[in-house]
């Protein structure tokens, strides 16, 4: 045990876990998650993926998690403890496979990209894959092979851009590629018949793939917005190519740059880079006194980060008590908010069918502990090929027979946020033909009706 923890220091995996827990569970960055975790939520409570709601990645991480949450426990508890797990496995790759690395710095300095979703399992993947190709491993084309399969049914983006390090390396090695490309077809086979039989892959196709059109075009202001982040990933991108020479494995870490796409922002760029910047600083000449230097100003920043966590403004017991977990004031606020919109709607609205087109439609559902489904998550890119203009169909067929109540965020529909991903062709069209109901102040519930 002693030669175990001299030699991988435990204490720096203790700290890791400490600080992404914290951080994810008790400080309030993004409600991001709460989409990762509705998803893998209504998972392990029996729904279908992509025919009882729209995702627009892969059925394995949702599907994975949810497994989680069945053994353990369905709550967000369960959900950032597995994922701060995730996180300390990426930690430990990259100690194993490096004898002097800095990356604890690097995961002290960017621990606020590290949150809980879907991305982070996809970093995970990504070193699996790395450590496997750089090393000498009797089956690792087998294992590299069925891996890419893996990742490519979790984001397809990035799962088809590291099989091309594959073909760049392997060009003059067919039998390499072969195994390759037989364990990414045979995984590729199996979730496609898995999902036919599911019922859901015509959809897995549409709100995966075909959508992404619809997306594409959206966040084309996205790109302008963020443009200190592309000048850093194009940086990055010619260091990159600069060293390829001298190491061809640094492919892999161009391809993942992909993570980044379409995205600009903080938590989608950094990501992306993660592995360049662990890379950049494991290149750094290292001395005992400067991994000193580095250790002391990284439990520096560690204790800076839990004491804003446990003093600052978001500090609060966790309650997972119902299907989620408070996760700090701004959280606890917003279900508190919903949920006396919820009581209102309830009382003078009861026989209603109701649509919740805002940003907070999940907690909705959430606290009315009702499933999710397609129309709650009207995302640009979110609804599969011209989704918008399907979803408007749905809704004028569903209320010539029904009274129909729409829940919808008035900030977004009267000052339209380019950046923003809600579809505001949805929101135009009612607030075009419903009626607009002047009671609900509440701000994202300004209802509107057709009665």
């Amino acid at each position: 045990m002693i030669d175990f923890v001299k030699k991988y220091s435990v204490w720096e995996y203790l700290v890791i876990f400490i600080l992404i827990f914290s951080f994810n569970s008790l400080f309030y960055h993004t409600h991001d998650f709460m989409l990762d975790f509705t998803h893998v939520y209504s998972i392990s409570n029996g729904l279908t993926i992509y025919k009882d709601f729209n995702i627009v990645i892969g059925p394995i991480y949702p599907t994975l998690i949810a497994l989680f949450l069945v053994i353990f426990g369905k709550n967000m508890f369960v959900f950032h403890i597995i994922h701060s797990i995730i996180v300390v496995g990426i930690y430990y790759l990259i100690k194993k496979n490096n004898k002097n690395t800095l990356s604890f710095f690097v995961f002290i300095i960017l621990h606020r990209v590290l949150f809980s979703k879907y991305n982070v399992f996809c970093l995970l993947l990504f070193y699996i894959i790395y450590y496997l190709e750089i090393g000498n491993y009797k089956y690792k084309d087998y294992l590299i092979g069925f891996l890419l399969g893996i990742t490519l049914f979790t984001k397809i983006s990035i799962g088809v851009f590291l099989i091309i390090p594959t073909l760049i390396l392997y060009y003059k090695k067919p039998k390499v590629i072969i195994k390759r490309l037989f364990l990414l077809l045979f995984v590729s086979l199996s979730i496609i018949i898995w999902m036919y039989f599911m019922g859901n892959l015509d959809a897995f196709f549409n709100y995966t793939i075909l959508g992404l059109f619809d997306f594409a075009g959206h966040t084309s202001n996205f790109f302008l917005d963020n443009i200190l982040y592309i000048i850093l990933l194009i940086i990055s991108f010619i260091y990159l190519m600069i060293h390829l020479k001298n190491n061809k494995y640094l492919s892999y870490m161009i391809c993942f740059l992909i993570m980044s796409y379409s995205i600009f922002d903080e938590s989608h760029v950094l990501l992306a880079l993660f592995p360049t910047i662990v890379y950049v600083f494991d290149s750094f000449k290292q001395n005992t006194y400067l991994k000193k230097i580095i250790y002391v100003l990284s439990i520096f920043l560690f204790l800076v980060s839990i004491i804003n966590v446990i003093i600052g403004n978001n500090y609060h017991k966790m309650d997972c008590k119902m299907s989620y977990c408070s996760q700090d004031k701004i959280i606890q606020n917003t279900f508190k908010r919903v949920h006396m919109v919820n009581l209102k709607l309830n009382k003078d609205y009861l026989d209603y069918y109701k649509y919740y087109f805002n940003d907070y439609a999940y907690f909705y559902k959430l606290d009315l502990k009702e499933d999710i489904t397609p129309y709650d998550y009207i995302w640009v890119g979110n609804m599969g090929y011209h989704g918008e203009e399907r979803i408007i169909k749905e809704i004028e067929k569903t209320c010539k027979n029904e009274k129909c109540l729409f829940v919808i965020d008035e900030d977004v529909l009267l000052k339209f946020k380019k950046s923003s991903f809600i579809s505001y062709k949805i929101l135009d069209y009612v607030n075009q033909n419903y009626k607009k109901k002047e009671y609900c102040y509440y701000k994202n519930a300004t209802i509107y009706v057709n009665q």
